[in-house]
């Protein structure tokens, strides 16, 4: 039976491999007849042919070896299924933590995403040491894929990481120009809720903001500066390399845009002091109308600075952004909602 369905696997005869896995025959396969044929479907990239195999006795009572054989076999597939299938098998819930941590590797080479948060709540996962998970964390960020930064970031392994690591990794996805590496959806798990970065001290806050600043990933300043630690340098220090980053930029389409929702989300929670200090900045330079300076003060506006800070500002700070909503909405740098317009004139 077992070469008559290597056979078919081989001449890809997938009506005829069907017919034959569902004869009594199959049933009696031995383990490692069911291991081999496995791996020659595998092979073929024979989907119909792996899934009848799996739904074989023998193939639940594959041994936690051939389990980790066949995962990392299946990480280079073209269909994640493969591995779908194999982690339903009881095999899989025996994998040591060098099998699990060589079949997620095997899957973050294959980009192979959804796979490794599959991977990740196996049991042996929650097992990877420090070191384990720190060689998969920064494998998941040369891929550029976040979303496995968060999965692995997840695992016990993390727990024990040092500081120097998390600092190196928090760099790359800097670099990367990843913030969603940092932190997920309403501040869920990413790098910098693992237990060493919320031990940064306020030096290293400094030198990674200014280091996503040179970066171009300015979004990541707000993530950096809701740390623990906080950074040593003023809000309107921060903001304002922010907006001389963005004026400096070749590239700037869309950038104003996007320091000004950073810049905003820094100053939810500043004094009307540290908004004067930005806009003193802001005006300092006498930006022309169209420049980052002035869109990053529009963009204030229209992203929601709150009301009642608007309303302890000095009327010169007042003035100065209705001179930039004006300059701006004439040069076609964003556009104020008619709230906007009251509350500047509330303010006077």
């Amino acid at each position: 039976m077992e070469r008559l369905l290597q056979r078919s696997t081989a001449h890809d005869q997938q009506s005829t491999f069907q017919l034959l896995v569902n004869l009594p025959a199959a049933q009696q396969l031995s383990r490692a007849s069911v291991a081999r044929l496995l791996q020659a479907t595998l092979e073929r990239d024979h989907e119909m042919g792996f899934c009848l195999l799996a739904a074989l006795p023998a193939a639940r009572q594959l041994d936690s070896l051939n389990m980790g054989q066949k995962l990392q076999a299946a990480a280079g597939c073209s269909q994640y299924r493969y591995l779908e299938l194999l982690l339903e098998l009881p095999a899989a819930q025996q994998l040591s933590s060098s099998c699990t941590a060589q079949a997620l590797e095997a899957v973050l080479v294959a980009e192979q995403h959804h796979c490794v948060r599959l991977l990740r709540k196996l049991p042996a996962a929650e097992e990877l040491d420090e070191l384990a998970v720190a060689a998969l964390l920064q494998a998941a960020g040369q891929i550029k894929c976040d979303g496995c930064v968060r999965a692995l970031c997840q695992l016990p392994g993390t727990y024990d990481m040092a500081e120097e690591a998390v600092m190196s990794l928090v760099h790359a996805a800097l670099q990367l120009k990843l913030p969603a590496c940092l932190a997920g959806p309403s501040g869920s798990a990413g790098l910098l809720s693992l237990p060493a970065a919320q031990s940064f001290s306020s030096s290293t806050i400094d030198a990674m903001l200014h280091a996503a600043v040179q970066a171009g990933c300015t979004c990541a300043a707000p993530l950096l500066c809701g740390l623990p630690a906080k950074p040593s340098c003023e809000v309107h220090e921060v903001t304002s390399v922010m907006a001389q980053h963005t004026a400096a930029d070749e590239h700037p389409a869309g950038h104003p845009c996007n320091c000004a929702q950073a810049v905003l989300e820094l100053l939810q929670a500043a004094t009307p002091a540290d908004i004067t200090a930005q806009l003193a900045g802001e005006m300092q330079h006498d930006a022309p109308a169209s420049s980052s300076g002035n869109a990053v003060l529009v963009g204030l506006l229209t992203s929601g600075l709150p009301v009642d800070v608007l309303h302890q500002l000095p009327l010169p700070e007042v003035c100065c952004f209705m001179q930039a909503a004006e300059h701006c909405s004439v040069e076609g740098v964003g556009c104020f909602a008619s709230e906007s317009w009251s509350s500047l004139f509330d303010a006077l």
